[in-house]
């Protein structure tokens, strides 16, 4: 079980949905990234709030440096690690 923080980039579908599922499944907290469409990040978040544990959905486009950098900021205050 993990006891940290999993910062998944495009979470919000594909890969980084699949991804997500999995680090939920195995008990981790989850800072969901998307870019475009927020609706599948809020469906992982739903389920680990059900289930007790903290979760952040967060926009940032992962080609601008900046934008990285305040999602990260954000993930960092609200988790204090990644």
């Amino acid at each position: 079980m993990f006891t940290n923080c999993a910062l998944i980039t495009g979470a919000g579908r594909g890969f980084g949905y699949a991804t997500a599922e999995r680090f939920a499944e195995a008990g981790a907290e989850l800072a969901l990234n998307y870019r475009g469409s927020r609706e599948g990040c809020e469906v992982v978040a739903a389920r680990l709030k059900q289930d007790g544990r903290r979760a952040l959905v967060v926009q940032a486009d992962m080609t601008d440096g900046e934008a990285i950098s305040r999602m990260a900021q954000r993930v960092l205050e609200t988790f204090g690690r990644i």
